[in-house]
């Protein structure tokens, strides 16, 4: 992926900002630009990660299973849920799910940037990254889909800058094989996939035309395979075990995921 190219496209979409609103601006609108300047800089991130001691990790040392319970109840459970299902359809294709949690920017800062879900379509062989979002309630919403394609284009960028690195220091949790090296342009499907209350919320405050131009500029320039899905929303919200501090396994609450297109509605 082009540096260059993919900084030019946050620039423009920095410039038409408060065009991108139709019924509203956004709530978030302020605080997303600066979140969008601050992706603009971590781009030279890349460069500064020469020194080796840097990509030492624990990752590869924690199984799944020891963090498979959380005491979280939003975008958090709304991950684990899809994950413990294994696997996703789409297009008479199924996504499986490899890992999740993976970090991108490997420093010693806990709240480092990590891709939320990481896996292959079964039957092209292409990989998957994947940038999710959740919200559970019209009141309550996460960033909006260009803040998170944006998102999703820097963690592409810095996969396809460092895989041989995130091979070489097996950047995965522990029993979850990640193949690095597939990860090119070509091979490389980016997903941000969001569920029905999410695409409900924006959609109705955003110009659908507009953020489908934005995609079609995005696959156009950068030459990349990039889809907004729709996933379903849990059968019941996951707050219902928020009883105390308890740890919980989250569930969907159904036995398959079946993914559409968010744009398609």
């Amino acid at each position: 992926m082009n540096k260059e190219k993919l900084k030019k496209i946050i620039d423009v979409l920095l410039q038409n900002y408060e065009k991108m609103g139709s019924k509203s601006k956004f709530i978030t609108q302020k605080k997303e630009i600066e979140l969008l300047q601050g992706l603009m800089q971590k781009l030279d991130d890349v460069n500064t990660q020469e020194n080796d001691d840097k990509w030492k990790s624990n990752i590869n040392k924690t199984d799944l299973d020891e963090i498979a319970e959380i005491a979280e109840y939003r975008e958090c459970a709304y991950q684990r849920a899809i994950f413990n299902l294994k696997e996703a359809h789409y297009n008479d294709n199924k996504i499986k799910w490899i890992d999740y949690e993976v970090p991108v920017i490997i420093n010693n800062n806990a709240r480092r940037k990590c891709i939320d879900l990481i896996g292959n379509y079964d039957n092209e062989g292409k990989q998957v990254i994947c940038e999710l979002k959740y919200t559970s309630n019209d009141k309550s919403h996460s960033n909006t889909p260009y803040y998170s394609i944006v998102e999703l284009l820097l963690y592409a960028y810095f996969v396809d800058k460092n895989k041989e690195k995130l091979k070489k220091y097996d950047i995965h949790h522990k029993n979850c094989e990640i193949a690095w090296e597939k990860f090119t342009g070509s091979n490389t499907s980016l997903i941000v996939m969001a569920n029905k209350d999410y695409w409900k919320y924006w959609l109705k405050r955003l110009k659908r035309e507009d953020l489908e131009n934005f995609v079609k500029k995005i696959r156009n320039d950068l030459e990349v395979s990039l889809d907004l899905l729709e996933c379903p929303n849990p059968n019941k919200p996951f707050n219902d075990n928020k009883i105390s501090v308890v740890r919980y396994k989250p569930e969907m609450g159904i036995e398959k995921i079946e993914l559409t297109n968010a744009l398609d509605k």
